[in-house]
């Protein structure tokens, strides 16, 4: 009996250590679940995801230098351009860094991802692959200081008085036509290209519409100061702001004004709007973000921040999320005006919050879109 009850005492204890012995799964760890994000860079080098549910933080990466151009989503990666000129590439869902490269000259921040290349604005205009080769660069000698956008596989851009339409090719690109504003004053501001009209804002104080096909002018609208949001065509009308404290809606046909709103200060954000219920979204450096009806100009609301709102909101679902200069990101319903969240950044921020939708998978940075 004794040797029968060692031998069972000693295969428990054998048992039991086994048991607790650790040993490595087979199995692949979970991935990181993506989410509906809003995603903005910060002036302390920062890029932040918030989701754009509740405004939890999903991850924060510091970047090396600052963004003030809004980063841009492609393939599941998101891609910053720094001032300094670094070149990151994040993964969405995690916030892990897969590429860090400090190769594009000085200056370069705002970007445009088309087709598996990203076209940066700088000190020249500069197109490279998702990876930071170089592919090439258009030269005119000064700053693009904003955005370029790309319609129907040209890419248009603004620099120092002129817009350009530019043909590009894989090692090379040029101007199919210029632009140059009548007085020289500088564009400052992204253009919007639609139905086959181009629209842009200048330091002389006027919107400008040419047409896509010659360049020739179709109208300008003069305002009392200068032009330095993007303007938003859509409808039937273009809106934009101006210094002059005014929101300007101008009949796209004629180049008549169809209304003008009165703020507090001026306006250099750009506009968005919710389309089923008609309302466009701008805010002013009088704190306020505006909700006015496209049609009739009326005022539907107004949200005070707790700074002046410099960069421009962006529309996802029935929410507009935009960024003060009191540091916070905002998430407000489009219809009541009510604040969903906010969530405190830590930093202010000059460029326009992105939204990361899966839904969609349309991603913009580009302020004066009716989407993103």
């Amino acid at each position: 009996m004794k040797n029968i009850a060692f031998a069972l005492t000693s295969f428990l204890f054998l048992l039991i250590i086994s048991s607790c012995s650790k040993t490595q799964s087979g199995d692949d760890p979970l991935t990181a679940v993506r989410k509906n994000a809003i995603l903005v860079s910060t002036e302390n080098n920062s890029l932040i995801s918030y989701d754009a549910t509740t405004g939890a933080k999903l991850w924060e990466k510091a970047l090396k230098g600052s963004a003030t151009g809004s980063p841009t989503i492609y393939k599941e990666k998101v891609y910053s351009v720094s001032d300094n000129g670094t070149f990151t590439v994040i993964e969405l869902a995690t916030g892990k860094t897969l590429i860090e490269i400090t190769t594009l000259p000085p200056s370069s921040n705002a970007t445009y991802i088309y087709n598996d290349r990203i076209y940066i604005a700088g000190n020249n205009l500069y197109c490279y692959d998702l990876i930071g080769n170089f592919k090439w660069v258009f030269k005119r000698g000064f700053n693009f200081k904003t955005a370029p956008t790309i319609k129907n596989d040209f890419l248009y851009a603004t620099g120092s008085d002129t817009c350009y339409k530019i043909k590009m090719m894989p090692d090379t690109a040029w101007a199919v036509w210029v632009y140059p504003t009548p007085t020289n004053a500088v564009i400052q501001g992204s253009p919007t290209v639609v139905n086959g009209i181009v629209y842009f804002g200048a330091d002389d104080k006027k919107i400008y519409a040419v047409y896509d096909a010659n360049a020739a002018l179709k109208w300008s609208y003069t305002t009392n100061d200068v032009v330095l949001s993007s303007p938003m065509a859509y409808g039937g009308m273009c809106i934009a702001g101006s210094n002059d404290y005014y929101i300007y809606g101008v009949d796209s046909t004629t180049g008549q004004p169809r209304w003008k709103i009165p703020t507090k200060e001026r306006v250099f954000s750009s506009p968005c709007i919710h389309e089923f219920s008609n309302t466009i979204f701008i805010g002013s450096y009088d704190f306020n973000l505006y909700a006015i009806d496209h049609v009739s100009g009326t005022i539907k609301w107004k949200y005070p921040a707790g700074s002046l709102i410099k960069s421009s909101p962006v529309v996802f679902g029935d929410h507009v999320f935009f960024t003060s200069f009191d540091k916070y990101l905002y998430c407000v319903n489009v219809y009541t005006g009510l604040t969903v969240w906010k969530s405190y950044m830590n930093a202010n921020s000059q460029s326009s919050p992105i939204v990361d939708d899966l839904n969609s998978g349309v991603y913009s940075g580009i302020s004066g879109n009716s989407k993103y």
